[in-house]
């Protein structure tokens, strides 16, 4: 029943103008920032590999347009709008709850799935399929060749695809990013019902700039927010990474441990704040 309702409310909220606008918006960004990644094959005559997702999730920029999608897509929590009131009457609160968050773990993998898809199908006429990185991607962790064919400076990071495989290094990048994709959505929801809507958006908007904060403070500062702010481990080519000799990215199993126990705790007090919530209706749709 909850998994049944939380696929109606996923497929319902999915299929809109809204996730088609977020599709177009993402595809034009990754169209910005790996252009002329392909103008780079052309000029070696060299095909790229379809696994640049985990360098372009990491680089900063990109994830401050993607965090601001997934702000956009999440803006109508906390989901208390009039066609709800019958589904909350037919189901209880409880169970709608966990139904909406439910929702907003599917629309979590859609979302990093179109990210995915998208990276891939504009470099598609470019691309060979291998179970290795491949050339490309290497030559561009290696050498300065992204200055000389005006390649946006994705951390393309040597020693992320000689850590991992392929089928590794992917899996990691759409993990974490459906997971931050997911703390983000289960924030606002979370503090729409203890604080209100606007401080929810308030709030997830300055954990989105919270990438940005760090990368202009000095090492202890951001070292520190890089370690509490779930949305700078989006930069997985970056964990345990150091700059001069100082730690400025925590390790991997702490961020990925860290971050379960965060969306843990919040979907708990999600359910606790529900059972005593008095519902207000918004006439959003």
């Amino acid at each position: 029943m909850l998994l049944k309702y939380s696929y109606y409310s996923f497929k319902e909220k999915f299929f809109s103008k809204k996730t088609l606008t977020i599709a177009l918006v993402g595809f034009f960004s990754e169209h910005l920032f790996l252009n002329h990644i392909g103008e780079f094959c052309i000029a070696v005559d060299e095909k790229i590999t379809p696994y640049v997702f985990p360098f372009l999730i990491s680089y900063i920029y990109f994830q401050l347009i993607y965090t601001m999608m997934v702000l956009y897509y999440f803006s109508d929590v906390p989901f208390l709008q009039y066609n709800q009131m019958y589904q909350i009457t037919r189901m209880g609160t409880v169970k709608w709850t966990l139904g909406k968050i439910g929702y907003i773990l599917m629309s979590s993998a859609a979302l990093t799935l179109i990210i995915v898809s998208e990276s891939i199908l504009i470099l598609l006429p470019h691309m060979k399929i291998s179970n290795e990185w491949g050339k490309i991607l290497y030559t561009l962790s290696m050498t300065n060749v992204q200055e000389d064919f005006k390649i946006y400076p994705l951390p393309f990071n040597k020693n992320y695809m000689e850590q991992f495989s392929v089928v590794e290094g992917m899996m990691i990048a759409f993990l974490v990013c459906m997971a931050v994709t997911s703390f983000l959505g289960i924030l606002m929801f979370f503090i729409s019902l203890w604080l209100g809507r606007v401080v929810a958006i308030i709030a997830a908007s300055f954990e989105i700039a919270c990438p940005i904060i760090s990368m202009n403070l000095l090492w202890k500062a951001s070292y520190i927010i890089s370690c509490i702010s779930p949305v700078c481990w989006l930069q997985v080519v970056e964990y345990g990474a150091e700059k001069y000799g100082n730690r400025i990215m925590p390790q991997m199993n702490v961020a990925f441990i860290s971050l379960g126990f965060i969306i843990l705790f919040l979907i708990a007090g999600v359910m606790l704040r529900i059972k005593k919530y008095e519902f207000y209706w918004s006439r959003e749709e």
